[in-house]
């Protein structure tokens, strides 16, 4: 049997449906046991084949919008899964390229880790990414003594703690908690208000920071730069450290962070670090143990965290 496919050229039926059940075993299939998943999948009616986009939407009529197709699955939607992973497969299986949003003359196709808590209990260490609902926007100050200057946006989420341009600022009774844990690595580094005659600046406040410094990622090699370009294109890290960069894991939209178990453990027993490279900030983050996180959940401190893997090579 012979069917018409994208870009005036045939294929074999039979060929297409091999290759597409072939994929479905790999790890692009994105079936992770035990961890919530949501998929997405789109394709535009311009840049592809009028047979196959005829295809699609009959399959999902629900989903066409005014010239593309969306469609999404989550863990537990066994049939919804199956259809979005047939409709990758098929597009494979024409020759079409992924994209991570759909571009035109490509399909669209992305997979979002969904964390729980279970998620983040079963890490031994988690990467910080900040404080949920705790942000003061402000361009990151210092001054002469390098101590972080807190600017005038939302003063008042500072009573206890806040975050000021992704670091983290606590009071001084919060500080003399977490002291009480004795926490490795944890260092403190008095901050003060840009404004001088502030009403909050009334006590100390004193931004978290470490003392050790892990070592470069397990997954370098998946590390990308943040294009400077004024196109904004993405572009390969080619080792320079002081970039911020992103870990690239397609179809995954966000990569997750790899360290050896060998280069972890020469460091030696520690709560707090700070990660080598510049990752989705413009400085370095924390990586946090579970003993810290524990700590953060019994006092309210709302911390954004991501699960960081430990690999036993």
């Amino acid at each position: 049997m012979i069917y018409p496919f994208a870009s005036g050229m045939t294929k074999s039926l039979f060929e297409v449906i091999r290759k597409s059940l072939a994929w479905l075993g790999t790890r692009e299939h994105c079936s992770v046991r035990g961890m919530k998943l949501k998929k997405q999948f789109r394709i535009r009616e311009n840049g592809t084949s009028e047979v196959l986009y005829r295809f699609f939407r009959a399959l999902n009529s629900s989903t066409v919008g005014v010239d593309d197709i969306k469609y999404e699955a989550r863990t537990g939607e066994s049939f919804k899964l199956l259809k979005l992973d047939m409709l990758v497969a098929l597009c494979r299986g024409c020759g079409l390229k992924r994209s991570k949003f759909g571009d035109v003359g490509t399909y669209g196709f992305v997979v979002t880790r969904e964390y729980e808590e279970k998620d983040f209990v079963a890490c031994d260490y988690l990467c910080v990414l900040g404080l949920q609902g705790r942000n003061m926007k402000h361009e990151e100050k210092r001054d002469a003594l390098g101590r972080l200057l807190i600017g005038p946006g939302n003063p008042e989420r500072l009573e206890s703690f806040g975050q000021d341009n992704h670091r983290i600022v606590v009071s001084h009774q919060i500080r003399e908690m977490i002291k009480e844990k004795e926490l490795r690595g944890l260092t403190f580094q008095e901050a003060c208000f840009e404004e001088k005659n502030s009403k909050q600046s009334v006590g100390r406040y004193y931004e978290l920071r470490a003392s050790k410094t892990l070592p470069k990622l397990a997954n370098t090699r998946q590390l990308m730069c943040y294009g400077m370009e004024p196109t904004g294109k993405v572009e390969t890290f080619k080792g320079d450290y002081s970039r911020m960069v992103f870990i690239d894991d397609p179809p995954y939209a966000l990569g997750e962070i790899h360290y050896r178990r060998s280069n972890i453990e020469a460091l030696g027993n520690f709560d707090v670090a700070e990660t080598f490279e510049h990752l989705w900030i413009p400085q370095r983050s924390l990586v946090i143990s579970q003993r810290f996180y524990q700590f953060c959940l019994e006092n309210d401190i709302p911390l954004t965290v991501l699960p960081v893997r430990i690999d036993q090579v």
